[in-house]
């Protein structure tokens, strides 16, 4: 009787979190809720707030006219696994990207150990002063410092206040990129009868795992896997990166068609088509079977 009790009461009060939850917009099943909150907590604390794009785990916004993305992936994460310390954290993330955004200096003094490299589509629309490079015709390069809940886009202003070429900024950039190699998350298919991998792909969604295409190592480092042969990679998001051997006839069309699909469903997509990756550089794959430079 006792135990049937106890049953009773912590039915109880599951339902009023729950319900506590859901009046205040955080449903531990509900990403939207989280970023909702997010944006609420940000526009009443800071002014000149511009919201220019969001999904459900990103916000790309301006706060008094500098630019960044918010990736809410992390903070969602951890209100769902303690729901009643949603507002805590909202009120932690908004009170990071304030201090970051707003921070006395240009720039931290430790920005050499967080900026990156982020490809973006070559025809995406960027503010006048962003720094940026060409990667492919397809692809461009932009910089930004990593911080945890958000990035923020570095400028042609911010070199010039730290004296900072752009061929200097690019090489720290890959070091980080290729530091950030450390934590990466693959899943891969069964092997074949040789011990060769046979599809390789990317599951860090730390907004990097496109990026890392850029690797100077990336030939050396995945083609051994796949017995010492050339690669066809998709990068249709930036948080997607899949690969296969590039004599893998069988699979080349399904690989072709899949990444054009998941690039028109993706909420930030990159590139629909394949690039080849050999030990002299990247090239742009056609389904034909002929690749361009």
């Amino acid at each position: 009787m006792d135990e049937l009790i106890w049953v009773l009461v912590l039915t109880g009060m599951a339902m009023l979190t729950m319900r506590w939850l859901l009046a205040w917009g955080a449903s531990p099943i509900s990403h939207d809720g989280v970023r909702r909150l997010f944006l609420q907590r940000l526009t009443a604390v800071s002014s000149g707030v511009v919201i220019t794009a969001e999904t459900k785990d990103h916000v790309t916004l301006t706060i008094q006219e500098q630019p960044c993305t918010v990736v809410l992936t992390q903070l969602a994460r951890r209100c769902l696994e303690q729901p009643a310390q949603t507002h805590l954290f909202i009120r932690q993330a908004v009170s990071g990207l304030l201090h970051a955004v707003h921070a006395v200096e240009a720039l931290p003094t430790d920005w050499d150990r967080r900026v990156l490299p982020l490809l973006l589509p070559s025809d995406a629309v960027l503010p006048p002063d962003l720094v940026a490079r060409s990667f492919t015709t397809e692809v461009q390069v932009a910089y930004a410092l990593d911080y945890e809940h958000a990035i923020r886009w570095l400028t042609w202003s911010d070199l010039a206040e730290i004296g900072l070429n752009e061929e200097r900024l690019h090489e720290v950039a890959l070091r980080n990129l290729e530091r950030s190699c450390n934590v990466l998350v693959i899943d891969a298919l069964p092997q074949d009868e040789e011990g060769s991998d046979r599809l390789l792909r990317f599951r860090t969604q730390d907004g990097l795992d496109a990026a890392r295409l850029q690797l100077p190592s990336f030939y050396q480092r995945f083609s051994p896997r796949f017995g010492d042969v050339d690669l066809l990679v998709a990068v249709p998001s930036r948080d997607t990166l899949i690969m296969i051997g590039a004599d893998d006839q069988q699979q080349m069309s399904v690989l072709s068609w899949h990444a054009r699909g998941l690039y028109n469903r993706a909420a930030y997509p990159l590139y629909g088509g394949l690039f080849k990756v050999t030990e002299h550089g990247l090239e742009r794959w056609h389904h034909a079977g002929s690749a361009v430079g």
